[in-house]
């Protein structure tokens, strides 16, 4: 059921099956079913769409087919076009806006982070500094006790009770030199002591420990800033969105020659 209302101002209203339409689809749909015979009539034939209508018409069935597939890869085209501008304005935005996801992944991916990475590489870095003063401390403090070259305390304890039992009566010198040894033997056994609550070996091992962290804190730092980010957090979410991004331009870029073919 077609319908057209014109009104006295000039404005009409049209509809098809009681829904309102515009003048141009009610004006394809109504010569598929009524044709009004006029003195004008023939002037549809004036139409350049009813005229390539009539000629396709002349071939038969073999143009009508090959009309269909044409329609069907002219659609197909269409189609792949649409897709290519969409892909490559979302390109475009991916670029600009991950564009340093490619950079900072690399780093990020070695580190294995978690939402609590950053403050666990501060705490850890923070106890690793204070374990390698401790262990300076405690042995440069051993250090004191037996460096002989600069004079260490057991050096010169010893030269000390040498000088006292040389000027001791000869009758106390015995007892006196036997109190001196175990005296000696105790700071001795003390240095030693020290020495292993702190060998050089773990004080190697505790630096390079904070060299480990200091790198990986370095990293972090470094990727906030390529990735404009203050927060640990805002990096973690743009880097995780940023390579899912990445993924799909990869698989784009793979689509790209069969859209454009």
């Amino acid at each position: 059921c077609l319908r057209r209302e014109i009104s006295r101002s000039g404005k009409g209203k049209s509809s098809v099956q009681g829904q309102t339409v515009p003048l141009n689809l009610l004006a394809e749909t109504a010569p598929r079913l009524i044709s009004i015979q006029s003195q004008f009539a023939q002037l549809e034939l004036l139409a350049p769409e009813r005229q390539m209508e009539i000629l396709d018409a002349c071939g038969g069935s073999p143009l009508t087919e090959a009309k269909s597939h044409l329609a069907q890869l002219f659609n197909e085209a269409l189609d792949a076009e649409r897709k290519l501008r969409s892909g490559r304005r979302r390109e475009q935005e991916i670029t600009s806006q991950y564009g340093a996801v490619s950079e900072i992944s690399p780093y990020l991916q070695r580190l294995n982070l978690t939402p609590e990475s950053e403050e666990k590489l501060n705490q850890d870095y923070m106890a690793a500094q204070n374990e390698l003063r401790r262990l300076r401390t405690l042995r440069g403090r051993c250090g004191v006790l037996s460096n002989g070259e600069a004079g260490g305390i057991a050096e010169e304890l010893s030269e000390c009770l040498a000088g006292v039992l040389s000027s001791v009566p000869s009758e106390n010198r015995e007892e006196l030199a036997d109190c001196a040894r175990r005296c000696l033997d105790e700071l001795n056994a003390l240095i030693e002591h020290l020495n292993d609550l702190a060998p050089a070996e773990k004080i190697d091992e505790v630096e390079a420990e904070i060299d480990t962290l200091e790198s990986a804190i370095g990293v972090i730092r470094k990727c906030k800033r390529l990735a404009g980010k203050d927060a640990f957090s805002e990096l973690l979410d743009y880097w995780r969105q940023g390579e899912k991004e990445m993924q799909w331009l990869e698989q784009f870029t793979k689509e790209q020659g069969a859209l454009k073919a």
